[in-house]
């Protein structure tokens, strides 16, 4: 065995995190906490294969990169500002969200795909990517940023969160049991976005990248109410 090499136990552990579960210390047990949540979200490789391997068309993958394109920018703002999010569950999850986009109750659907891998932390997030209960009184979470970010792209392009839910409405405006779902997702959308004003002190539709342009004349109307 070369001097690099690091030996395993024959179960894919290395024989250093055989050591680490001793849990000698606090330190050790912090460690091991951190390092079984990492183990508990996939990698951005992984997340591509996971939507490989599912069959996710090549529309719904322009998609979901570009809500990860906006929740990792508001992620990034957020935690400069103190908000301590986990940046890799909130990437997961948008990476994520729409795997199982062609099923019925596409959400849950995926949710359930992701907690048979092995994700529950992700699932949870994808989970609720359509409806969510948000609470002004509580800590923002992933699951309402990747929520938001989704909510402010319609297919690949951004969108303005106000036009997205104006087009939809108006898309199913003589069905009111779909009207009134897209009027609670809109005010769960607003209710996360002064949670999100309030923590980096400046409008949400304001953090895109600056190549990232908002596109107001490609809503027309969204799928299952926004």
């Amino acid at each position: 065995m070369s001097t690099t090499e690091t030996p395993t136990s024959g179960k894919g552990l290395r024989i250093s995190d055989i050591v680490l579960l001793d849990m000698d210390t606090p330190e050790d047990y912090l460690y091991l906490q951190s390092y079984h949540r990492r183990k508990s979200i996939p990698t951005l490789d992984e997340c591509r294969q996971i939507l490989h391997e599912t069959g996710v068309g090549e529309q719904v993958k322009e998609h979901c990169s570009m809500v990860a394109v906006i929740a990792k920018e508001l992620a990034a703002r957020l935690n400069q500002a103190g908000a301590g999010l986990d940046k890799n569950l909130i990437m997961a999850g948008a990476l994520l969200h729409d795997l199982a986009r062609s099923e019925p109750d596409h959400a849950q659907a995926g949710a359930r795909l992701l907690e048979a891998r092995g994700y529950p932390l992700v699932a949870a997030v994808v989970g609720a990517h359509m409806d969510i209960e948000a609470d002004e009184s509580h800590p923002l979470t992933e699951a309402e940023v990747v929520f938001l970010a989704d909510k402010m792209v319609k297919g690949k392009y951004i969108v303005s969160v106000k036009d997205r839910f104006a087009a939809a409405l108006k898309k199913y405006q003589g069905d009111p049991q779909a009207c009134a779902a897209v009027a609670k997702r809109l005010r769960q959308a607003e209710l996360i976005m002064l949670k999100i004003e309030k923590i980096i002190g400046r409008p949400v539709e304001s953090v895109p990248a600056p190549d990232i342009h908002f596109d107001k004349t490609y809503c027309k109307g969204d799928e299952k109410y926004a």
